[in-house]
């Protein structure tokens, strides 16, 4: 904690981006990425303390480390320990079954996913002639009404 009850401190943010009174374009002085107002630093004045905050996540940005990495870690650990004491071979069947596991993950998310969200080809050509007859029904439909202003 940066400082105690009754302690003075101090937040520093980041400065509001904006221009100058002869509206002229201010450069900023926050660090790249910061938004305007996120607090930045913690001074306490009675120790002499500054504390540097940990800046937030970007937003849509994924960790180095996932989150179910931890968990799976605990269980593969404790499924281990306790497993050895009842069947010497089980701790490799639950890491081969956590390999299998993995590896359909992967190749579900690289090779099949993007083979089911491509559009069928007919479905395209389909597509394709429908957008051709639309083309040429609009071509006629305006001789169409040339030819009849043209007589009335």
């Amino acid at each position: 904690v940066p400082a105690q009850l009754g302690e003075r401190v101090t937040v520093v943010c980041a400065p509001n981006k904006g221009r100058n009174k002869l509206k002229r374009l201010v450069l900023s002085t926050s660090p790249p990425g910061t938004q305007p107002g996120q607090p930045m630093l913690i001074c306490n004045h009675k120790t002499d303390a500054e504390l540097q905050l940990v800046r937030p996540p970007q937003q849509g940005s994924q960790s180095a480390v996932p989150g179910w990495l931890l968990p799976a870690a605990v269980l593969l650990a404790g499924g281990d320990a306790a497993s050895s004491l009842l069947d010497p071979s089980l701790p490799l069947l639950i890491g081969g079954g956590l390999a299998v596991t993995l590896g359909s993950a992967v190749a579900g998310n690289s090779l099949l996913l993007p083979r089911l969200k491509q559009l069928p080809s007919n479905a395209v050509k389909l597509d394709g002639i429908r957008q051709q007859l639309l083309a040429q029904h609009a071509g006629l439909d305006s001789k169409v009404k040339a030819t009849m202003q043209v007589r009335g």
